[in-house]
Formats: C-alpha cells, sequence, structure tokens
C-alpha cells in the first residue's frame, strides 16, 4: 500500500484493516517526511482560531473535497487536491479533521455491560426499589397520565402544573394587552411625547415610543432653491421651462466631479451657451474660444484599474494599502493585483504574484512594493519600496524594470531556470543619516543588467552592490547563496509562532488589533513577530507603546528596533515618528527621537556622553532606562561583571 495523504489519514484515524495498518506504521517509521506531516497535520488540527477555505475562488471547492475524501476522485483529481493540502495549513486542517469526524458517524458506542449496570444504579431513585405501583386505570374521555410524570413527587408534579399554567396565563396576558390597547389613547401618548408636524402623518405605530430613545426628525433644507438662487445663475428660458423631474441635472454643483462643464453662465454673452441637452457634453474649441474667462475643467475621473496579476500563494500574509481609510488590510489568495496598488508581505511570510505570460515575482519578508504600466523595453515594472524579491519567467527571455529612489535598473533573465533576487535596506546606523543599499543575487543562470549607461552580462553565481552613498561596485563572486532565495530562514519556533499569527489576521479587515493583542501574548516569539508586523504597517503608536512594556525585556529591544528601522527608511518617516513622539509624550517626545536617533562618531569621543546616559539609567520612565542601557552599550559594549536591568533600577548596578 502506498503512502499517500489519504492512507496516512486513514491510518491515524484508526480505520485500515490489520494488515494495511503495519505496512503504513513501518514506512511512517522510516520516511521522516511522513513524521513531519503527521506532526503538522496534528498541529494545525488542534490551532485556534484558524479560518475555513473560501466558499468561492479557491483552488479546492467542497465537493471536490468531500469527493477525495469518499474516494470518488480520479487520480490526477487526487493528486491536485494532496498537492494544494501539503501546501495550506487551511486544506490540510479542512481535510484532517473531516475525515476524522467521517470515522465516527454510525460508529456504535462500546458500552460494556458492567459499565451499563453501573450507569443504571447511578440513576436508581428510592422509589423504583419499593413495591411497583398500581397501574393507574384509564377513564373514557380523559387523557391518560405518562408514567414518568405519576412517578415523580406529589410537590414536584403541583409545581411543575402551576408554572405551566402561570406561564400560560403571562403569554396569554401579553398578548391581550398587546392587542387590546385603545387607539385612542396611543394617540394621545403620542400627541404628549412629539410635537406637531414632526410625526409623519402616516406613521401606523401602535405601541407607545421610548422618550429617551426616539428623537424628532429633522430634515436639512436644501443646500439651493430656485427662489434663492440670483438672476444672473439662471439658465436659459428653455431651461427653466423644463419639467420638474429633469432639474437636478440643470443645476452644476461641485459635488459632480464626473460633469465636464462647471463653470458658471456668463451674464450677457452667456445667450450662446449650448443647448441644455448638451451641458454634459465636452466643450467644444469655439466654446473654449468664446469664453476665455471660463474655469478650468475638473480633473478626470480616476481610471478603471487594470489588472497586472494575481496573487498566488496559498499560504502566508499579503497586505494591500487602502487610501480611503489609511489602512493596511490582508487579501485573499487568488486575489487580483491591480496596477499602483500598494502591497506589504509581512515579516517571516513569503507572498508570490503570478503575473501574465508567465512571469512571477515573489516578496520575501517584509517587502513594500506596488506594480506600474510596464514602459517601452520591458514586460514588467515594480515600484520596490523595501524588502527582498525574488523574479522568475517561464518564457526564454523576460526584462523585468525595478524603480526605487532616483534608480531605475532593468533585469533581463535569459532561461526559465535563472533565479535572481533583490534586496532593498535602509539599515539604521547611529547618529547618521538614512542610506539605502541594494544587492542583486544571481545563483545561477544568466541575466543582462542596465543602468543608465551602465550594461552588464551577468552569469551566476553572482552579485552586484549598490548603496546610496557610494554607488556601484564592481561585481562580485557569490560564495554562498542566501537562504531566502529558496526556502525560510527563521527557525522552528518563529515559523510556528508564524503559523498562529496567520490565522489571527483576518482577511479584508484591519491587522492592528490582532497585532496589538498578539504582543501580550504568553509566547515569546509571537510577541516578537507582532512588535516586527507594526513596525512593518507603520503603527507607530503601538510601538511607543511597546516601549514601555513591564517585565518583557525582549517586546521593548523589538520596539526600538523597529522604529529605529522605520526611521531610517527616508525624511519623511523620520518627520512622522517625530510626530508621533511629540503626540504621545508632550514635552519628552524630542529626548526620546534622540535616544532612537543615536550618537555620531564625534559624540562617541565625548566624556559627557556617557555621563547622561549613565544618568539615564535611573529615570522613571522604563523606556528611557531601556533606551539609556541600549545605547552605552552600543558606544562601549556590555562591560564585565554588571548586571543592570532595565525592570529594576538597581542602584549597585548604575554605579558600576
Amino acid at each position: 500500500m502506498r503512502l499517500t495523504l489519504r492512507t496516512l489519514l486513514a491510518y491515524l484515524d484508526d480505520t485500515l484493516p490489520p494488515a494495511a495498518a503495519r505496512e503504513i506504521g513501518q514506512k511512517l517509521a522510516e520516511s521522516p517526511v511522513a513524521q513531519e506531516l503527521v506532526s503538522r497535520i496534528r498541529e494545525v488540527t488542534r490551532r485556534r482560531r484558524i479560518v475555513a477555505p473560501s466558499m468561492s475562488g479557491d483552488e479546492i471547492n467542497p465537493n471536490e473535497m468531500a469527493e477525495y475524501l469518499d474516494n470518488l476522485l480520479p487520480s490526477g483529481a487526487i493528486e491536485v487536491v494532496e498537492n494544494v493540502c501539503l501546501q495550506s495549513d487551511i486544506h490540510l486542517a479542512e481535510a484532517a479533521a473531516c475525515h476524522q469526524i467521517l470515522t465516527m458517524i454510525g460508529q456504535p458506542a462500546a458500552v460494556s455491560d458492567e459499565a451499563r449496570r453501573r450507569m443504571s444504579d447511578l440513576v436508581r431513585t428510592p422509589e423504583s426499589e419499593t413495591a411497583p405501583q398500581p397501574e393507574l386505570k384509564s377513564t373514557p374521555g380523559l387523557i391518560p397520565v405518562p408514567s414518568f410524570f405519576s412517578q415523580r413527587p406529589l410537590l414536584a408534579r403541583v409545581l411543575s402544573v402551576s408554572a405551566v399554567v402561570v406561564g400560560a396565563l403571562v403569554i396569554v396576558g401579553l398578548i391581550w394587552v398587546s392587542l387590546k390597547v385603545p387607539d385612542r389613547q396611543v394617540a394621545s401618548r403620542e400627541e404628549e411625547i412629539f410635537r406637531p408636524n414632526v410625526l409623519p402623518a402616516e406613521s401606523t405605530d401602535t405601541a407607545p415610543p421610548n422618550i429617551e430613545t426616539v428623537k424628532p426628525e429633522i430634515r436639512p433644507l436644501p443646500e439651493s432653491t430656485p427662489a434663492e438662487m440670483p438672476a444672473e445663475e439662471s439658465t436659459t428660458p428653455a431651461e427653466a421651462a423644463k419639467p420638474a423631474d429633469k432639474k437636478p441635472e440643470e443645476e452644476p454643483t461641485a459635488e459632480k466631479p464626473d460633469e465636464p462643464k462647471v463653470e458658471k453662465p456668463q451674464p450677457a454673452a452667456a445667450d450662446t451657451t449650448p443647448p441644455p441637452a448638451k451641458r454634459e457634453t465636452p466643450a467644444t474649441s469655439d466654446n473654449a474660444k468664446a469664453k476665455p474667462e471660463a474655469a478650468p475643467l475638473p480633473p478626470a475621473p480616476p481610471a478603471e484599474p487594470m489588472p497586472v496579476g494575481a496573487y498566488s500563494s496559498t499560504t502566508g500574509v499579503l497586505m494591500r494599502h487602502e487610501r480611503a481609510n489609511q489602512e493596511w488590510r490582508r487579501i485573499a489568495p487568488r486575489s487580483v493585483v491591480n496596477a499602483q496598488d500598494a502591497l506589504l508581505c509581512l515579516p517571516t511570510y513569503r507572498a508570490a504574484v503570478q503575473l501574465t505570460d508567465g512571469f512571477s515575482v515573489e516578496l520575501v519578508g517584509e517587502t513594500e512594493l506596488s506594480f506600474l504600466p510596464p514602459a517601452e523595453g520591458s514586460q514588467v515594472r515594480v515600484q520596490l519600496d523595501r524588502g527582498r524579491i525574488v523574479l522568475g519567467t517561464n518564457s526564454d527571455a523576460a526584462t523585468f524594470q525595478i524603480d526605487f529612489l532616483d534608480q531605475s535598473w532593468s533585469i533581463t533573465l535569459k532561461a526559465p531556470e535563472t533565479v535572481v533576487g533583490l534586496e532593498l535596506t535602509a539599515p539604521w546606523k547611529p547618529g547618521k543619516p538614512a542610506a539605502h543599499e541594494g544587492v542583486i543575487y544571481l545563483p545561477r543562470g544568466e541575466a543582462e543588467f542596465r543602468s543608465g549607461s551602465r550594461a552588464d552580462q551577468l552569469g551566476g553565481p553572482v552579485q552586484v552592490r549598490w548603496s546610496s552613498t557610494a554607488g556601484f561596485r564592481d561585481r562580485e563572486s557569490l560564495s554562498m547563496t542566501p537562504v531566502w532565495l529558496d526556502k525560510e530562514e527563521f527557525n522552528i519556533l518563529m515559523l510556528k509562532a508564524s503559523d498562529n499569527m496567520q490565522g489571527t489576521i483576518h482577511l479584508n479587515a484591519s491587522a492592528v488589533l490582532p497585532l496589538v493583542e498578539s504582543v501580550g501574548d504568553a509566547r515569546r516569539e509571537t510577541r516578537m513577530l507582532a512588535v516586527q508586523c507594526l513596525g512593518a504597517i507603520g503603527r507607530l503608536p503601538a510601538l511607543i507603546d511597546a516601549m514601555n512594556t513591564p517585565d518583557k525585556r525582549e517586546v521593548r529591544l523589538e520596539a526600538i528596533r523597529a522604529l529605529r528601522q522605520y526611521m531610517a527608511r527616508g525624511p519623511a518617516q523620520e518627520a512622522a515618528l517625530h510626530d508621533a513622539l511629540v503626540a504621545k509624550l508632550k514635552d519628552r517626545g524630542e529626548n526620546f527621537l534622540r535616544l532612537l536617533h543615536g550618537f555620531t562618531d564625534d559624540e562617541f569621543k565625548q566624556r559627557n556622553t556617557y555621563d547622561v546616559l549613565i544618568t539615564l539609567l535611573d529615570s522613571s520612565d522604563l523606556a528611557v532606562r531601556e533606551l539609556a542601557i541600549d545605547n552605552l552599550t552600543e558606544l562601549a559594549g556590555k562591560p564585565a561583571n554588571v548586571n543592570y536591568s532595565p525592570d529594576l533600577r538597581n542602584e549597585n548596578a548604575i554605579n558600576a
């Protein structure tokens, strides 16, 4: 018997024959991959808050999953379902849980005679041990009394009958009261509550309204009426004679940006205005010449979104920025990606975007980008803000244009087996302004790189480095391929935390509240990942609060690192951090920004810098103490035989 996902589920649910179970058990003991899959199945089925697969637009619809569990799918479809389950924790949990439930349906409960006798003894009452009660003779015309009711004590029977009678009387009374309220009494109560001309005449409410909840309806007057409009703003007599139902189309207001003509009619010479039926058409050149003083046309309405690809990953967390509410919201797998959409992949996750013609861009870790309409000479154009991407193609050649800051790089992949990774970072450096660094990795294959007048033919393994301060360096041999190009680079605990975090961030919902709640999680890795994600989406107030988390030093240090990383991205981010600190901490905001910014090499040589930082070790603010010891460690390293903790404020440690 083959070791497949379905046979493995049957083995775990103990539905295989003994011989097949022994065979599968032996194969399971010899296969580390199968053992890892068993651990994963048990973990995903016990995971809390795991979401259910989508009913539509998913790779596997519910009918296919049901046929797979019933062993009704053809072999080709079975492979597709199992591949999706192996790649997606959601579908794997669905298959395992449903298979376990189906094995329990129709199975009789195995109860021994001894257990059945003991359960019978537990419910035996004193009346059942006495002599049997004489049977009640049935009287014609009366309803026979059930045996279970006649065996109950007299007091219990009286109370039961009384409760039934009282309940019936209450229900009948409520119905009678609700139906027998005189209309005249209702009307008099309404007159006491409402003023004249407030309650609509067609109101048919029969119950008296609540005074505290019912408020008179105040209808605002229209912004402008025909009687209030000045004479010079009226249109032609033909327009005034139009029916009343077309009047809204004749009133040019600022609330209709899609109308091309919003200028006021000119006095005297305005008699030559086009007929009303043509007011919705754009102005002609003749009209433009006749009215040189006309107001400029409003901006054209936004163009329809242009799809460029789809989010093809079945796992991971990919966010899209909504301009309306300025929030990052998670999108579902297989969602359409449009041009100009700002996309963000959270830390520890991967998100692949499949573009047209077989091109792909995979976001790795904390990465923010947007796709733009392709320029001449390229098939894919990416605006990269930060992070790591992996470029791929299924065709013989594909040209990717990568734009960031003032740079525009063109990378042409020469074959499908070519793999190109690109990393753009802005590392924080104490006391120094923001500086960006970029690296192109080509572990295998051939590619052509162009930037301005520079053109290089690259053959892997090779790397090209660039910085915003020193420009390009000579290409170097790639001695070791970065781990993130092919697989995850985190330990098992961090990957488990990312799996748990994935279940808390819901689709099409704000991720702020789940992340803030996860900062207080009992697991260390989950707390750190939540702080990293808050830094990725730029939630500055939550990061400032995290710097004051007592007894959780790893949370404070991770919040400091995230704020410094956010500040290092550029002057705009540093200004935003300054405003957030001042709004949150008032006068102390400037000092916090100074400590977050760090100290330059010249300040490193000054004794006064150390004296100030050592004084701040005894500050009443936990975040200040943490920033002070962090800067001291950055400047001079951790001193030997000194065990200072910002949570304790030990005077001996400060003196040491």
